[in-house]
């Protein structure tokens, strides 16, 4: 309740300002309320009204693509391990520690948006430090992206 009260106070404060819409980005989806990058993080802040999101991307072992801020797993699921050292059915295995989901895809978090056209998404590209960046990988990763 606070939470949306203060979104709220926020709208009318710009509106007085005369800004039409400031632009708030949910950072990760929404963390403080959700697991980072948790699919239902980005629900509950569309239906706050929030159209802007910031969220992290990697490339697993067998080069697909997943949202996760951190190159190790543990902090923010159930499970051990580097991304980039894990296929995607593994890191899709690790569930979230509030709410249970599993890891999410690139696919799975534009899903929540359901096409829509006022949707503005930051991916930021992580990469964890080593030998498995190679030019190659980066390529196909740049191209997953694209």
């Amino acid at each position: 309740m606070k939470k949306t009260f203060l979104f709220a106070g926020l709208l009318a404060a710009a509106a007085a300002l005369g800004v039409e819409r400031p632009w708030i980005v949910g950072h990760r989806g929404g963390r403080h309320e959700f697991d980072d990058n948790a699919c239902g993080a980005f629900r509950q802040s569309i239906a706050y009204g929030i159209t802007s999101f910031e969220t992290d991307i990697r490339f697993t072992k067998d080069r697909q693509l997943v949202i996760l801020h951190d190159s190790h797993v543990a902090r923010t699921t159930d499970g051990q391990g580097v991304v980039e050292e894990m296929t995607r059915t593994e890191v899709r295995a690790c569930r979230l520690q509030a709410c249970s989901e599993p890891v999410p895809t690139l696919e799975d978090v534009l899903g929540v948006f359901g096409g829509r056209g006022d949707v503005f998404v930051e991916l930021e590209m992580k990469a964890y430090p080593g030998a498995f960046y190679t030019p190659d990988v980066l390529a196909d990763y740049c191209r997953a992206l694209e």
